[in-house]
């Protein structure tokens, strides 16, 4: 699944403009960042360190940072329910009071 993924990020995204990528693995806790190596060119470099971490946007999302801890309690609301259910998000940015909800 994942050589499918990572083909999907490198030949399909990038060519058409992305700058940058993130492949999460929620379940084995794996994330990988995809850049492009230099303006323009179609090269792209996946890097190797795949720790749980917190993922900033650089200067394509400035200010940016998708925060581990964050991601944790949203998966952790999702797989304690039943597909069934009705489920509510809350924004994890400081401040932010929106709830999103999904069925």
């Amino acid at each position: 699944m994942f050589q499918a993924l990572d083909h999907k990020m490198r030949i399909e995204y990038f060519p058409h403009g992305v700058q940058l990528g993130w492949l999460i693995d929620p379940k084995n806790k794996i994330m990988y960042e995809y850049k492009r190596y230099a303006q323009g060119n179609r090269l792209v470099r996946r890097f190797g360190n795949s720790a749980w971490r917190d993922l900033d946007g650089g200067t394509v999302l400035p200010g940016f940072t998708l925060n581990c801890e964050d991601l944790d309690d949203v998966l952790n609301q999702e797989s304690g329910s039943s597909s069934e259910e009705e489920v509510d998000l809350t924004c994890p940015e400081h401040g932010c009071t929106e709830r999103f909800n999904r069925c």
